[in-house]
C-alpha cells in the first residue's frame, strides 16, 4: 500500500499511542463489546491504515460538479460533517475527529456498542459532536438538511436488510452525500465468496454460537430456516399445514419478519408462493434482517446506487503487513499484486458513492 499523503503517519502513530493507552478493564462495556476492541487494538496498525485509507478517500472525493450544494468545498478536513455508521466501538470516528474533521458523530444499531462508544471516547480524550442510536432513520430524524455531507463505515454495508431503502434515505439526508464503505464481500475475490457461501449455509441450516469465532457475539443463535419457520406457523396457526410452513420457510430466505408475514398472509388469501432469492446461499437474521455477509455483484451495487442519484466507484483493499511475522511479509508481497489482478485478490474492496 502506497503511503498516505493525506492523514499522516504522525497523525497515525499519535492515535495509535491513544489506543494504546486505553486500559480495557476500567471501562464499562458488555464483554462482547471489550472483546471486540481487544481484537481492534491487538491489530491496530491494520485497521487504523484501513480507516486511514477510507478518511482519505473522503478528501480525495470532490462533490458532483452539477450540484456542490450540501457537498465538499474542498478537501478540507475543516468542510466535513461526517457520521461514523454502524461504528461499533467508534474507532473509525475517533480517528477522524483525531485528524481534525470539523464535524464527527457515531451511530450505532446497538445500544451496547454506542454505550461503549462513548466510554472509549471519553477514555481516549476526544470529543465528538453526537451519538446516535438506531438505524439511517434514527440518522435521518437527527440533521437537518445538508448538515451531514459524509458517511463512513466498515463491515456494514453487506448486513443492511435494504440497501435500496438506505441510499434513497440518504439521498433525502443530502442528495450531495458522500459515502466510503468497505466490505470484505467482494464478489471477485473467489476465496473470499466461498468462505461467506459456507458462512451463509451454516447460518441458514445450522446456527453458531459464541465458540464459533472471537466477533461472533454473546448469545447462540438459531438456524434462520428454524426461525422463519416459527415466525410462519405462529402467523398461519391452523390455516397452513406443516407441509406448507416448509415450503414458506425456504422461499422466504433472505426475508426480514414482517415481509415474511406479508408473503404468508399472501399466500393464505391468493395461494401466492413467495418468489424465492436468486443467490443461492445468500440468507438474513428473520428478526433483525441483518444479512449473513451478503454477496452482491459489482452491477448489483451499481444498479442500487444509481436509482438512488449516485455513481459509485471500486477501491481495492491490503492485507495485513504490519506486523511482525512470515506471514505479514508474504502478504506484503500480495498487496503489491492486487491492483494488477481486477479486484480478484483484494480481501475486501471499499464503495465509494457520491451524486451523479
Amino acid at each position: 500500500m502506497q503511503a498516505n499523503p493525506i492523514i499522516s503517519t504522525k497523525q497515525l502513530h499519535g492515535f495509535e499511542q491513544l489506543l494504546a493507552g486505553v486500559d480495557i478493564d476500567a471501562l464499562d462495556m458488555t464483554p462482547y463489546a471489550k472483546r471486540y476492541l481487544q481484537h481492534i487494538i491487538l491489530h491496530k496498525k491494520y485497521y487504523l491504515r484501513i480507516y486511514a485509507r477510507l478518511l482519505e478517500l473522503v478528501l480525495q472525493t470532490p462533490p458532483a460538479a452539477a450540484n456542490p450544494v450540501g457537498g465538499l468545498a474542498a478537501t478540507n478536513t475543516k468542510n466535513i460533517s461526517l457520521i461514523d455508521y454502524g461504528a461499533g466501538n467508534g474507532i473509525l470516528g475517533l480517528l477522524a475527529k483525531h485528524c481534525g474533521f470539523k464535524k464527527v458523530y457515531c451511530n450505532e444499531l446497538s445500544a451496547d456498542f454506542l454505550h461503549a462508544a462513548k466510554q472509549l471516547a471519553a477514555a481516549m480524550k476526544i470529543s465528538l459532536d453526537g451519538f446516535i442510536e438506531g438505524d439511517i432513520e434514527q440518522v435521518k430524524q437527527y440533521f437537518t438538511a445538508n448538515t451531514l455531507n459524509v458517511i463512513v463505515s466498515t463491515d456494514v454495508l453487506e448486513h443492511i436488510y435494504s440497501l435500496e431503502h438506505f441510499f434513497a434515505t440518504i439521498k433525502e439526508i443530502n442528495p450531495a452525500m458522500i459515502t466510503v464503505m468497505s466490505t470484505a464481500c467482494n464478489p471477485a475475490n473467489y476465496f473470499k465468496t466461498r468462505e461467506f457461501k459456507m458462512l451463509q449455509v451454516k447460518d441458514e441450516l445450522y446456527g453458531g454460537g459464541p465458540g464459533d469465532n472471537t466477533l461472533f457475539g454473546e448469545t447462540a443463535m438459531e438456524p434462520f430456516i428454524n426461525t422463519r419457520k416459527k415466525i410462519i406457523a405462529d402467523f398461519g396457526a391452523s390455516q397452513l399445514s406443516p407441509e406448507q410452513v416448509n415450503e414458506l420457510a425456504i422461499a422466504t430466505r433472505g426475508f426480514r419478519k414482517d415481509d415474511i408475514e406479508k408473503a404468508v398472509g399472501k399466500f393464505i388469501s391468493d395461494k401466492i408462493m413467495p418468489v424465492l432469492i436468486t443467490h443461492p446461499t445468500n440468507t438474513c437474521d428473520p428478526m433483525t434482517g441483518s444479512w449473513s455477509e451478503r454477496l452482491l455483484e459489482f452491477e448489483e451495487y451499481k444498479r442500487i446506487y444509481s436509482h438512488a442519484g449516485f455513481e459509485v466507484k471500486f477501491y481495492d483493499g491490503f492485507y495485513n503487513e504490519y506486523e511482525s511475522s512470515f506471514k505479514c511479509k508474504l502478504l506484503f508481497a500480495v498487496n503489491k499484486m492486487i491492483p494488477l489482478t481486477g479486484h480478484r485478490l483484494s480481501p475486501f474492496v471499499i464503495l465509494v458513492g457520491k451524486q451523479r
